[in-house]
């Protein structure tokens, strides 16, 4: 699981033959030490203005496997670590609790759903074809069982019968079978470690995103965040971010229990409240 947690950005510059100077900066990490992330981050900024400065392509410097995840850790745990993200939510990771995600559109609606059904076409519901989906897959896989939450635009599945590397191809296949969202299972495959977010998104319950964002770059910043995350931690419990519908498949690890139980309170799994 790749979740430093010393982040620092350094800049550099580089001149081309014409003499032309370029400037670049760039962001090192460690889970060691301060030192050693800005010793990172100055090799990286050299390189990106060097690469700038000779006309060279940066393709790839920007994908989700270029750097782990710069986000601040909230909490510790022996199973994961939650996270705060750039926009201010809280984020479950854990090395081998599977979580899938996915997305559905909401219903038809309008007049191309009232045409569909005036003359007998089928308007199928996309949330219901996505646990029709799981529950087939399920059903030809017993040997796995799953947790079944609603989010705010579609599903979270949790692998409830056993542990899994996020890098293996079997989780692969699960995700591609589920259909779950792309960019998150290949977050997930470069960051190794499968993510649930925890707490609502800012928007979703009256607030903006903080205005600064980890690490901060002076105490005034930290500050402004503090008061923010005041804010936000006051709105957000009258939100819920996943609530559990049901479970299928027999089978549930001992060793997922207490993942289990924090995720649900957490995200107010069994409560009324709406969903953000």
């Amino acid at each position: 699981m790749e979740i430093p947690q010393y982040w620092v950005k350094a800049e550099s510059s580089c001149k081309n033959g014409d003499g032309k100077e370029w400037k670049a900066s760039g962001w090192g990490w460690s889970d060691s030490s301060e030192a050693e992330a800005q010793k990172r981050a100055e090799e990286r900024a050299s390189r990106v203005a060097h690469a700038l400065a000779h006309g060279k392509e940066l393709k790839g410097w920007y994908l989700y496997s270029d750097r782990p995840i710069r986000e601040m850790i909230v909490e510790r745990h022996p199973f994961g670590v939650i996270t705060r993200t750039g926009y201010g939510s809280k984020v479950l990771n854990c090395p081998s609790c599977m979580f899938v995600d996915v997305d559905c559109p909401p219903p038809p609606s309008g007049l191309g759903a009232f045409f569909g059904r005036l003359f007998g076409g089928a308007v199928e519901d996309p949330g219901a074809a996505a646990l029709s989906r799981l529950e087939t897959f399920q059903q030809k896989n017993q040997q796995y069982s799953f947790r079944i939450y609603k989010t705010k635009n579609g599903f979270r599945y949790l692998v409830s019968s056993g542990e899994f590397n996020p890098e293996s191809e079997e989780v692969a296949r699960i995700m591609d079978a589920l259909g779950a969202d792309p960019l998150y299972a290949k977050l997930c495959r470069a960051q190794k470690c499968f993510r649930a977010r925890v707490s609502p998104k800012p928007w979703r319950c009256g607030l903006t995103s903080p205005s600064s964002r980890f690490p901060f770059a002076s105490s005034e910043e930290r500050e402004r965040f503090r008061v923010w995350e005041k804010d936000y931690d006051s709105a957000a419990v009258a939100c819920s971010t996943a609530k559990y519908l049901k479970s299928i498949g027999s089978k549930q690890a001992d060793s997922l229990g207490a993942i289990i139980e924090l995720h649900d309170s957490l995200c107010r799994a069994n409560g009324e409240s709406p969903l953000a």
